[in-house]
């Protein structure tokens, strides 16, 4: 919490030693929300600069939503300035039921009062800020979430799938339409036959409401468990079957499909060719880019960054 606090000083050590269990959605008794506790130190520095910004995107990208209000948090943003004409007086922004975007909002109607009414032109770098940060927490798209499980039970689920004995259903992989001209009806329709899948109706019946209706109904299937899968093949159905047992890739399968050649990821350790000179250095990265490029900060005593 100390490190988000102070992001602009800290921010390899929210990006690189954060617990891999944190809960980025948390509510600290006084920051609020991870992304509310950025908030204060950026807007106050008047400064969204090469750090800040991948850093609030990665928050973003561990699912860091800024609308999570922090319904009881005691502290505030704002407060600065000694009520001088050279630094007026910022009046206090409470954390308690506010969320990051309505945060910055509240340091926007703040700022814009002091800088076009109270003391023209004041406080305009950090007034910028504030709206950049409101920027960047638009950029929050809400995804699936992702709840840690055991590796235990992953196993566990995989040997269910294995256990051909309990398999109650057959899936009939009959592949792509086959239109050579066969006299079979079943060819003509379904394609030729591939092989068969074992499967669980339990399972089935709970990842699909149509395959629940068809194994449970008085239909063909719901008859003889034996369901037909056209346009498939026998690897294609094996590979659904691992994924909705398990919800993880089979081990074969995630070594055989490795990240292409020169995809990076934030916090990737590289050595990188220093201002092109032909002196590698080692860093890591703290922001990627569409065209391939990413953002790369040298370890050392001083740090000095680079794309």
């Amino acid at each position: 919490w100390e490190a988000l606090v102070s992001c602009r000083h800290a921010h390899s050590v929210v990006t690189q030693l954060s617990p891999p269990d944190f809960d980025w959605n948390s509510a600290h008794p006084v920051h609020g929300t991870p992304l509310m506790a950025t908030v204060n130190e950026i807007v106050r520095s008047g400064q969204v600069n090469r750090e800040v910004r991948p850093l609030l995107q990665w928050c973003l990208r561990q699912g860091a939503d800024p609308r999570r209000t922090a319904a009881s948090a005691r502290g505030y943003s704002g407060g600065w300035g000694n009520g001088t004409d050279e630094f007026p007086h910022v009046p206090r922004v409470p954390h308690a039921g506010r969320c990051a975007i309505t945060l910055v909002l509240g340091l926007i109607s703040v700022l814009e009062r002091i800088s076009v009414y109270e003391h023209k032109g004041k406080y305009q770098d950090q007034l910028l800020a504030a709206k950049q940060l409101v920027g960047i927490f638009a950029q929050f798209r809400a995804g699936v979430l992702h709840e840690p499980v055991a590796h235990a039970t992953v196993e566990m689920w995989r040997g269910i799938l294995t256990d051909g004995e309990s398999a109650d259903v057959e899936l009939h992989i009959t592949g792509e339409p086959d239109d050579s001209g066969s006299d079979s009806s079943v060819d003509c329709v379904f394609g030729r036959h591939q092989g068969v899948v074992r499967a669980h109706a339990l399972v089935l019946c709970h990842a699909s409401p149509v395959l629940r209706a068809a194994l449970t109904s008085e239909m063909r299937e719901g008859q003889t468990r034996v369901l037909q899968v056209p346009g498939a093949s026998v690897a294609a159905a094996e590979l659904l079957l691992a994924v909705l047992y398990s919800g993880a890739l089979p081990p074969q399968a995630a070594r055989a499909t490795p990240p292409p050649k020169g995809e990076w990821a934030v916090g990737d350790a590289v050595e990188a060719n220093w201002r092109g000179r032909g002196r590698w250095w080692s860093g890591h990265i703290v922001a990627t880019h569409d065209d391939g490029g990413c953002d790369v900060i040298y370890d050392g005593d001083w740090e000095y960054m680079e794309r």
